[in-house]
């Protein structure tokens, strides 16, 4: 998800009706909310800092706008994130969520 080409973990488990994620870096509230409406769970929560951390994980639109979030990253690992962050991350907790955990 970066020009370094690093991998993250992202975690989830079920409860009864509930889905857990866990995520290591801070997502924006748009890239939560997409989450939750995709999610086929009747609850579902995310966590951030959650078995590391790569910094604040930015919508596209953030960073194409810049501003202290989206550039943050740099100051935490030296990672910038390519513009497709946010599509990698969703798809891949999407596909976490409806392939059965």
């Amino acid at each position: 998800i970066s020009e370094k080409g690093i991998n993250v973990k992202i975690r989830v488990m079920e409860v009864g009706k509930a889905a857990f994620i866990a995520i290591p870096g801070e997502i924006f509230v748009e890239i939560g909310k997409k989450i939750k409406k995709f999610s086929p769970f009747s609850f579902t929560y995310i966590f951030g800092y959650a078995d590391g951390m790569v910094g604040y994980i930015p919508t596209k639109k953030a960073l194409e706008e810049g501003g202290y979030e989206p550039n943050a990253y740099i100051w935490y690992n030296g990672l910038k994130f390519l513009p497709d962050v946010e599509r990698i991350l969703l798809k891949g907790v999407k596909e976490i969520l409806e392939d059965g955990i």
